[in-house]
């Protein structure tokens, strides 16, 4: 027998690029049949070391076949060629080798029929050609069968490649994946991928043969499904991408029990029948690994809501017998029921092991029976389980569903008045939406009212009524549970906030100690009856409903509640200092909460208390750009003051009313009331030189700048009398602005100069030196010196971004768009102007949204 070393005999280079040639046209196979991802995994036989073995010895085993089956008919060629070194180095040998294992069912045919393949440069000395192609082409096909031959590649070779019948195709599927389950060393998950080819290839060369119905083959999935109850699914695309990535099989996914929770008519039970149709509506199109030979629907559910009222259920079930019953109907498993208990629990594991199926518990929390969530903690694989429940389980992969975002409430809005015939107008729909929060069932129960002759508005008022059928139906069996527990207080006292509220004021407000604070929003959160976002707590607009109905019989603890949210929130005001924008962070998440004990404060008239809390709140507003907020409460404190005779509130509140006015562009309100604040100071309080800048703005934006002129620079004098530099800089500033309007460039460079000069090292301020930087950038840009301008205006930004001036931030983004404008980049420009709008859009500055729509288009 000839010995060839056949590391030697073909070089490495070519036995890499043949050995990634077969695997990638089986990964490409996998993608045709099965998935991508299935795909993929097969690609991992490029490089898996166990698999490289077996290469070689298919090569080691085709030499040796060519050397004794071809050495009776020219033994002089077969010494020959495999004495020939450099054969494999030759392009038309690598050409042909390469082709064939491309095409493995090219050289299948008899020898006559197969591509004609010449060889002029092998052994080219010999006469003889024919002879030698002949020799050439056997080698070549033992090369190429063996290696097909590989117990990782057959299935896929003699499956497509080979005319077979379609009882002995079905036999050898048997047979190729009993050989893919005793392959030793192999990575499970490329095993598991060449089994699901294996099977989808059977499958599709049988259809083909047309020797069997395809029905035979066609994937059935056996169901006891409902009938859904919806029309079009609307929303919960994130969960529902969520919940498919966890029901993939192993090991994609290692979880095998996830729950979908939330209150009472948030959409629970919808999701999971939405998910179970997902998997019976694209069975044909899903990789087979994928799909569900079973799925299994088991209902705890005691009652439903309709339009006519809260009805209870025919069936529900109870115990663990109930879901072995259920189990064994739908999968025609008789031996189940009939088995005795000791014996049920093992005959289901089996059951269930012998598909990959789903099983799907509605409404766990109302199920008594303790080895439920047992049994479902212990599924055998492949087994999948949905839990919809108002509680989590510990152990469970959980998806929490909040109310819908408006988009998505909107449309399932308009979709169930199509359904019911039903018009509403916008103010309606927002209506709707916003007082149930969202949450789906009340919204289609809404429209189901209004379709049955209800008012729109009739509709709305039973929302907020807590004896109403949607709220008995979403809270009323739940908070029955925890009515005497801490968890009870917890939730009555977040219904008095008129937001989100922090543990420290929760704990504040309920006065319990800290563990027991702790456990009673731990039980709500997993009742599903508060939402968390960022250690702060909330509650549905339904849910405040409800609990502020029960107001009437626990009015001492409201009482009570209520007196320390007073105290709680004067004292945050009191001791919550403003300093950088971290500090208005927590302003913002307050802010709502702050705005309704003010509101209780006005209408209560408890004016004095509410004097001292706006001087910290004015800041807050006037900084975040709340400015109609501000407008309001100090127009009320300021009329107090009026008939009380308070000359210091007047004064204030007449400059802080002023400045709120100007900033809303309202410039005459905003000069009438600076005047007023004038008149109420001494010329000596410090305050009055910051009333006289406002007061000329307020001038100057009504185009009176003479008269501007005259009192800014009046001003000046008086603050470099006092060597107030901080007053100087504003009015140098404004003076400024002044000689913009007079095109005097050179005038207002001068003014932003000295202001420049006064501030620089005294006051770091957004308002005095901030706007200084952003006078000095538009002074720059107008002179043409945009490199120089755009530097002024990012530190005039820097200083706006770290206060959180809201303004002054889009001011600073706006003046950017002119400059990347006057630059050619109008791509940043529009960002920046963009950017700029949306913010001068909210705090209601017309003007300067005009200017951005200018730069955007």
């Amino acid at each position: 027998m000839i010995e060839i070393n056949i590391l030697e005999f073909i070089p490495q280079e070519l036995r890499q690029q043949a050995q990634n040639a077969l695997v990638d046209f089986v990964s490409e196979q996998a993608k045709k049949f099965v998935s991508n991802g299935t795909a993929d995994k097969l690609k991992q036989l490029r490089s898996d070391g166990a698999f490289r073995r077996q290469f070689d010895k298919g090569l080691d085993r085709a030499i040796k076949r060519f050397s004794e089956e071809y050495y009776d008919q020219d033994e002089v060629l077969v010494e020959t060629i495999t004495q020939e070194k450099d054969l494999f180095k030759n392009p038309e040998v690598k050409q042909a080798l390469m082709t064939m294992l491309k095409s493995p069912g090219s050289y299948l045919a008899d020898e006559g029929d197969v591509v004609a393949q010449t060889f002029d440069s092998v052994l080219p000395g010999r006469k003889n050609r024919e002879r030698v192609n002949k020799a050439m082409m056997y080698l070549l096909r033992c090369l190429v069968e063996e290696l097909w031959h590989l117990p990782e590649l057959q299935p896929v070779y003699s499956l497509q490649f080979q005319k077979i019948t379609a009882e002995a195709m079905k036999q050898q599927v048997e047979l190729q994946k009993g050989q893919l389950q005793a392959l030793v060393g192999v990575n499970e998950g490329v095993r598991q991928a060449l089994l699901q080819l294996t099977d989808a290839i059977g499958k599709k060369e049988m259809l083909l043969s047309g020797e069997t119905p395809q029905e035979e083959f066609k994937q059935s999935i056996i169901h006891n499904l409902p009938q859904p109850d919806y029309g079009k699914f609307v929303g919960r695309e994130k969960e529902i991408e969520q919940i498919l990535g966890i029901l993939q099989p192993y090991p994609r996914s290692q979880s095998h029990l996830l729950t979908i929770d939330g209150i009472g008519g948030i959409g629970k039970s919808t999701l999971a029948l939405e998910i179970a149709n997902h998997y019976l509506r694209n069975d044909s199109q899903l990789p087979i690994d994928e799909r569900f030979e079973a799925i299994i629907w088991v209902s705890a559910k005691r009652t439903i809501l309709t339009a006519d009222g809260i009805k209870p259920r025919a069936y529900t079930l109870n115990t663990l017998d109930d879901i072995y019953s259920a189990i064994s109907i739908t999968l025609h498993r008789e031996d189940i029921t009939r088995a005795s208990l000791d014996e049920q629990s093992e005959i289901v594991r089996q059951a269930l092991k012998k598909q990959r199926t789903l099983l799907i518990v509605d409404n766990l929390e109302t199920i008594d029976d303790d080895s439920v969530l047992t049994f479902l903690r212990e599924l055998p694989a492949p087994t999948k389980c949905i839990v919809t429940t108002r509680h989590r389980i510990d152990v469970a992969y959980p998806t929490r569903l909040v109310g819908m975002p408006w988009n998505d409430g909107e449309q399932l809005i308009l979709n169930e008045c199509e359904r019911k015939g039903v018009y509403l107008g916008k103010d309606h729909i927002r209506r709707f939406y916003q007082r149930t929060g969202g949450i789906p069932l009340a919204l289609v129960w809404s429209i189901a009212q209004v379709s049955m002759g209800h008012s729109p508005e009739g509709v709305l008022n039973k929302l907020g009524i807590p004896s109403s059928d949607i709220a008995k139906y979403c809270f009323y069996e739940v908070i029955e549970n925890i009515r005497k527990s801490n968890s009870y207080i917890i939730l009555f006292a977040l219904s008095l906030f008129e937001a989100s509220a922090s543990r420290i004021s929760l704990q504040y407000v309920t006065e319990l100690p800290e563990l027991e604070c702790e456990d009673g929003l731990a039980t709500l959160e997993r009742l599903s009856l508060v939402n968390k976002v960022n250690d702060r707590f909330s509650i549905l607009p339904l849910t405040r409903y409800f609990m502020r109905g029960e107001i009437n019989q626990y009015s001492e603890l409201e009482k009570k509640i209520t007196g320390k949210l007073f105290e709680y929130y004067t004292g945050f005001m009191n001791e919550q200092k403003l300093g950088g924008l971290d500090a208005l962070l927590i302003w913002e998440s307050e802010k709502d909460n702050i705005s309704t004990i003010i509101d209780k404060l006005i209408n209560e008239e408890n004016h004095s208390l509410m004097v001292e809390l706006f001087g910290h709140y004015y800041h807050f507003l006037w900084r975040r750009g709340y400015w109609a907020e501000g407008i309001k409460i100090a127009t009320q404190i300021l009329d107090w003051a009026e008939v009380s005779g308070h000359r210091d509130t007047r004064a204030r509140f007449s400059h802080w009313l002023g400045r709120f006015n100007l900033y809303q562009g309202k410039y005459k309100d905003a000069e009438i009331t600076l005047i007023k604040s004038a008149d109420s100071y001494l010329v000596t309080d410090w305050q009055w030189i910051s009333v006289q800048t406002y007061l000329g703005r307020a001038l100057l934006k009504q185009g009176r700048t003479d008269e501007a002129i005259d009192i800014l620079q009046n001003t000046l004098a008086i603050a470099m009398e006092r060597d107030d530099f901080r007053g100087a800089t504003r009015l140098h500033n404004v003076l400024a602005e002044a000689m913009l309007v007079k095109n005097d460039l050179d005038a207002a460079l001068a003014h932003v100069q000295n202001g420049y000069e006064l501030a620089i090292g005294r006051n770091k301020q957004v308002t005095v030196f901030g706007k200084n930087l952003h006078l000095r950038g538009i002074l720059e840009r107008l002179k043409g010196n945009l490199e120089d301008a755009e530097q002024w205006i990012l530190q005039f930004r820097e200083i706006a971004n770290r206060e959180g001036f809201v303004l002054e931030i889009a001011e600073a983004e706006l003046e950017l768009a002119y400059i990347f404008a006057g630059k050619g980049d109008f791509s940043a420009a529009k960002t920046y102007a963009l950017s700029a709008k949306g913010t001068f859009e909210r705090i209601g500055i017309k003007t300067e949204m005009e200017k951005c729509d200018n730069l955007i288009q």
